[in-house]
């Protein structure tokens, strides 16, 4: 009869320390605060970049409606050469009817990037090397500028006569702003 009691007892002391787990996983999957990456979108302003591609963008002759990449003519628009997106949304284009505000080798500027946040961020260039040069691989340079001091800057290169599709993804922190602030009021 003890052995019946024992057993038992042992049985609901496991079952019930097994619920209890399971209770306090439930209890943070539904608490997204106790989780420890969650971080609190506060917007950064003052960010703008500096784009220099290797090559004068034209339009991709291989480009479909469904092409994840293509902007689609929108009001009657060119279809874009070259297209900037911020945290997934577009904040700069060239089309055919602005193509040589841009020449190869020289710095343009893509200005008031408001959607920034604390945390990761990703600026994300797609643009189609002529097909002239289709031997060439091509680049463009992208430095990232709060009130025109440099953050972070990165090159990013295609494959020869391959479309140009470059993510550059960077991590904006209030210690590394701080730091930088420090250094611009000196």
């Amino acid at each position: 009869m003890f052995r019946f009691v024992g057993v038992a007892i042992i049985q609901v002391v496991i079952l019930g320390g097994v619920g209890w787990y399971l209770h306090t996983i439930n209890l943070e999957k539904a608490d997204p605060s106790t989780h420890s990456f969650a971080t609190e979108e506060k917007p950064v302003e003052r960010l703008s970049a500096e784009l220099t591609v290797t090559f004068s963008p034209q339009v991709d002759p291989f480009a479909l409606g469904s092409d994840p990449f293509s902007l689609p003519e929108e009001n009657g628009n060119s279809p874009a050469l070259l297209s900037v997106q911020f945290n997934g949304e577009e904040v700069f284009q060239i089309t055919e009817e602005n193509a040589d505000t841009i020449q190869p080798g020289v710095p343009f500027a893509v200005d008031s990037l408001p959607q920034a946040i604390l945390g990761k961020n990703e600026l994300l260039v797609v643009a189609t090397p002529p097909s002239d040069q289709a031997s060439q691989s091509q680049a463009v340079r992208i430095k990232l500028l709060r009130e025109d001091n440099l953050l972070q800057e990165e090159t990013f290169w295609s494959g020869p006569g391959e479309r140009l599709v470059a993510s550059f993804r960077f991590e904006l922190s209030e210690a590394s702003l701080a730091v930088e602030d420090a250094d611009h009021h000196e």
